[in-house]
Parts: C-alpha cells; sequence; structure tokens
C-alpha cells in the first residue's frame, strides 16, 4: 500500500510539473516565460497575438512577472502594422502606413506598476482617411492605393519586459462598442 501511496505521488508531483511548464511555454510553442501579459482573462505568452478592443472603453492589461519578488517596469508603445500595405499622400508627400509616426496619439494609454489600460480615441466606424485626418489634421490626405484589407488589423501593441528579453507584439482589432443590455418600461409599451 505504501508502494502505491509513493508512486501516486510521484505522478502527481511529474503532472504538476509538466503543467506549470506547459503553462509557462504557451502550450510547449515558446521559451519559458518569466512575463506575460494578461487581457480579459486569457494569458498572451506567445510572441504574436490579436486582440479585440471596444472603442471608446478602457481595455485593462494586466502584466506579469510570475517569478520575481520586486515590482519591475515594462514599456508599452502603439505602432502601425507593417502587414498593412497603404501608400497616401500628407499634402505632397508621400507616406506609407508602415512607416506612420504618432499613431500612438490614437490611444489613451495609462500605465501603472502591474497593468495598463488602453483606450481608443476613435471610433471602429471611422475610415482609414478620417483616421489619418486625426493624425493631420491640417493636411489634405489621398490614397494612392485602396484601402486596407478589413480583415487585418491596422495597429500593433508591443509590451517589452523591464530587460527588453522578452518582447510581445499583439495586433489590436479595434471593434464597435456592444449593446450589453436594454431596459425597458412597463408603463410606456403600448399595444
Amino acid at each position: 500500500m505504501k508502494k502505491f501511496f509513493a508512486v501516486l505521488a510521484t505522478l502527481l508531483v511529474v503532472t504538476a510539473a509538466v503543467l506549470f511548464i506547459w503553462h509557462f511555454t504557451d502550450h510547449f510553442n515558446e521559451d519559458f516565460k518569466t512575463f506575460y501579459i494578461v487581457y480579459d482573462g486569457e494569458s498572451i505568452m506567445g510572441s504574436e497575438a490579436e486582440v479585440k478592443v471596444e472603442e471608446d472603453t478602457e481595455e485593462t492589461f494586466k502584466v506579469k512577472y510570475p517569478f520575481e519578488t520586486k515590482k519591475r517596469d515594462y514599456t508599452v508603445a502603439i505602432t502601425p502594422n507593417p502587414e498593412v500595405d497603404l501608400e497616401y499622400t500628407v499634402g505632397t508627400a508621400i507616406k506609407r502606413w508602415s512607416g506612420e509616426k504618432g499613431v500612438e496619439s490614437l490611444f489613451e494609454i495609462q500605465k501603472s506598476e502591474s497593468s495598463f489600460t488602453l483606450k481608443t480615441l476613435f471610433s471602429a466606424d471611422n475610415t482609414i482617411e478620417e483616421i489619418l485626418s486625426m493624425l493631420y489634421p491640417d493636411e489634405e490626405i489621398n490614397l494612392l492605393s485602396d484601402p486596407p484589407d478589413p480583415e487585418v488589423p491596422l495597429y500593433i501593441l508591443t509590451v517589452t519586459s523591464y530587460n527588453e528579453a522578452i518582447k510581445y507584439s499583439i495586433q489590436i482589432r479595434v471593434t464597435p462598442h456592444q449593446l450589453t443590455g436594454l431596459e425597458l418600461s412597463q408603463d410606456r409599451i403600448y399595444f
């Protein structure tokens, strides 16, 4: 009987160790992670990911250093998605979306020790021309190529660990605000 419990205890320890490593390696797809992001209850441990954020809503991203006892810093940046092949003019200058500076100004980022919030300052319904006009309010904008594929997110959220050893590039897809409920007053319903 003692031997049975010893084997059972050994199997439980080995299983726990495998599950521990499985979790911190993004299901054995990445190196062991000592820094990761949690968004909407889901751990982001892969080097590339995609998230949906609602327009005009503060979205919270938690920053985790599971094996550190002291607080560590991190950096957050938003850049254009280089997969979006868009060419346009601003005044007389020809520009490309992938080289666009200042797209971070389209978002509000509030950073704290263990999390940051992200909020869009534009609508999910804005066209690319309207977004470019927000970046260049006093300039004439003309697209030289077709508008980008709506299935490809326009923005990349990059979160980097304090020592720059781990970097997450998260594609951001902005979605319309979702209606979460409807309340009807009985005294106002007529048949």
